[in-house]
């Protein structure tokens, strides 16, 4: 450990002395830049840069140009940064504790970034800039298919105007980004520019971000409108007539564009049931496109909106009538079917010009199929709906591959779990804390036992299970009875990856080891919902864990825990407070990581539709601030634990009960 003994800003430089206390031979300095961005505890940082540690009279002592240092790493401020500082010695890093006789101090870099010292509760030093952003307003010149834009802005300022598309549409967190070209009459924007992969999704939001630099440093902020409330919102048209686009004032007062997917209506001529558990779905006219059965869900959040994701392909036929038609085969689509909960599909059908079309209805109808597992149900008023609904609804040995949320209620010990019933049902045959679907799927880490000196004997055995990537083949000699998953690592964390495509979670064990902070962080990048490239992985890891583990489970016998962040807590009176008026988490974050997850949850059960699901949420339950582990949105008050048992005795039951199998423990 070593210790602050004069700290003295000067030149838009700083002084740094600080006695020995730890190894004191090849020392270096390192500046570590705190992950803001995302939700993830530990010491993760995302750059980091050294500084030449020189010695005199018994002391050390660097000197920190920050404002060039700034200049040089080319990062992009886009609000307040934490900058901590450690001291690197042969591969080992410590802490620079602060001291009494040392003041904090603020020094301005220039006027939008000022740099302050600090110290956090355990009185390690850091630096925290502080960044204004330069007021940018940006005025729209509205045209047909799209607009030109001026900037407002400080003359000293380079400025660059980038369309940001968020990750989620409720929450303003971004990955892809589009350069607006400039020409003379302004910024422009036409919707033929943007590309149309960034479609995905029914709604998608860009924001206008203007990247400034300021002195040689740039700092990112949003474009408001300029007039305030004179502009409300600006409609124009794709070529593709199932898209709209939309410029819009968001209630902060930033330009937006929103682009929204119309599903417009087929209404269906007739459906007739033309073989036992076979319907033709006649529609009006002869189609060419491609047709899909999807699952359908409504995204909540800050503003309801369908959601949509591919089940199964339908093929589009044609008879002499001029008319196109489909096959519903209700036993091959839905027949091997499980469920403890109930399924809605809908028929969606793309032409080749790219207009989205939706099965409707001229009457109203409902229409009940029992098969062998359970019933298909054909109702609705204007839009056609298949609903697949358990008869009945599934028992013992339990492997766990999740986090607290589907781990910590298999606790008899915790007072505050407080769950001693659940050994008169189930076992644990096998758990693993904190997985992530793409590391389990990717390919073994090298790695040196020397590299987890600093690990306990039982972090040390998870950590080489996550590297050398035996999770899988353990659960299955485990010969557990089922498997309850949930998405938490990589809908919160994401993973680390290395360039040959190897990936490590982000998990507690992991990051408490210096090989995390001087190996994996320094030789990895961070890929998360933020990165372009992020859901093409994981969709495809996720693909290939499920066909893993139906090796040796079928699909029924995997249990879905959906999870999710909240945003109340009780505190240590038992009055309910929000964790976002805590400042705890913002709303945006928790509107966009649990998007994420979501999102995740219905692509699973989308690959796995015969998968049973437990969603807690609809009970309501919120945190507790005397949960034993960190306490914040990701854990829960303790009726939860003991209730989410509940939940999966229920399946179980359920199974026990359709096999007709004696109920045995």
């Amino acid at each position: 450990m070593f210790t602050i003994t004069k700290l003295e800003p000067e030149n838009e430089s700083i002084r740094l002395e600080f006695a020995p206390g730890g190894k004191q031979e090849h020392l270096q300095l390192e500046l570590r830049y705190k992950d803001m961005e995302r939700f993830i505890g530990g010491q993760a940082y995302f750059y980091h840069q050294t500084i030449k540690v020189m010695q005199r009279e018994g002391l050390f002592y660097a000197n920190i140009p920050m404002k060039q240092l700034l200049q040089e790493s080319g990062i992009v401020l886009k609000s307040d940064q934490l900058i901590w500082l450690a001291v690197v010695s042969d591969g080992k890093d410590y802490p620079i504790n602060g001291s009494e006789e040392v003041s904090h101090f603020n020094m301005p870099l220039s006027n939008s970034l000022e740099v302050a010292s600090s110290t956090n509760k355990k009185n390690e030093m850091n630096f925290k800039l502080c960044v204004r952003n330069p007021a940018v307003t940006i005025k729209v010149n509205p045209g047909p298919a799209g607009a030109t834009f001026q900037l407002s802005t400080p003359e000293t300022l380079e400025k660059r105007l980038f369309l940001r598309k968020r990750v989620n549409k409720d929450a303003g967190i971004h990955s892809e980004s589009y350069r607006m070209p400039h020409m003379p009459e302004g910024y422009r924007f036409e919707q033929s520019l943007l590309n149309p992969d960034y479609f995905k999704e029914e709604v998608t939001i860009f924001d206008f971000c203007m990247e400034s630099k300021v002195d040689g440093v740039s700092i990112e902020s949003f474009a408001k409108v300029q007039g305030g409330d004179v502009f409300r919102t600006h409609a124009f048209h794709f070529q593709n007539k199932s898209y709209t686009g939309e410029l819009y004032q968001t209630k902060k007062g930033n330009l937006a564009l929103k682009v929204t997917r119309k599903y417009n209506k087929i209404k269906i001529k007739r459906i007739e049931e033309i073989r036992p558990d076979v319907y033709k779905v006649i529609l009006p006219s002869k189609l060419a496109g491609k047709a899909g059965l999807y699952r359908y869900h409504k995204v909540k959040y800050v503003s309801s909106q369908d959601g949509y994701t591919e089940f199964k392909n339908l093929e589009l036929f044609h008879d002499g009538e001029d008319n196109s038609y489909l096959l519903l085969d209700l036993k091959t689509l839905f027949g091997e079917i499980d469920t403890n909960y109930e399924q809605r599909y809908r028929i969606l059908i793309q032409t080749w010009d790219g207009s989205f079309y939706k099965a409707g209805l001229e009457d109203k109808l409902e229409v009940c199929h029992p098969l062998d597992r359970n019933e298909v149900w054909l109702e609705g008023e204007k839009v056609l709906n298949l609903f697949v609904r358990n008869k009945q609804s599934s028992h013992m040995k339990v492997g766990v591959l999740g986090s607290c949320y589907s781990r910590s209620h298999f606790n008899s010990v915790s007072n505050f779990y407080n769950n001693k019933d659940y050994k008169m049902i189930f076992k644990v045959g096998y758990s693993h804390f904190w997985p992530s679907v793409i590391s389990m799927v990717s390919e073994p880490v090298p790695f040196d036992k020397r590299m987890l000196e600093d690990a306990s004997e039982r972090k040390a055995a998870e950590i080489k299970n996550e590297l050398n990537k035996s999770i899988i083949p353990d659960l299955k000699e485990a010969a557990v009875d089922y498997l309850l998953i949930d998405f938490y690592v990589d809908a919160i964390h994401g993973v680390r990856m290395y360039e040959n495509g190897a990936a490590i979670g982000v998990n507690p064990s992991v990051r408490s080891t210096g090989f995390y902070r001087n190996e994996v962080l320094k030789t990895t990048r961070q890929i998360d919902s933020r990165s372009p490239d992020f859901f093409s992985i994981w969709m495809k890891a996720c693909d290939e864990f499920i066909a893993r583990i139906q090796q040796f489970l079928p699909q029924e016998r995997m249990v879905l825990n959906t999870g999710g962040l909240i945003d109340r807590y009780y505190d240590k009176n038992r009055e309910v407070k929000s964790f976002i008026d805590e400042k705890i988490i913002s709303q945006k974050e928790l509107i966009y990581y649990n998007s994420t997850w979501d999102r995740m949850n219905h692509y699973f059960l989308a690959r796995a539709p015969r998968a049973k699901v437990i969603d807690m949420k609809k009970y309501g339950y919120i945190g507790d601030v005397l949960h034993p582990s960190p306490f914040g949105p990701h854990h829960y008050e303790s009726a939860y634990y003991r209730s989410l048992t509940g939940e999966l005795a229920r399946i179980v039951t359920f199974d026990k009960a359709r096999e007709n199998t004696r109920f045995t423990l």
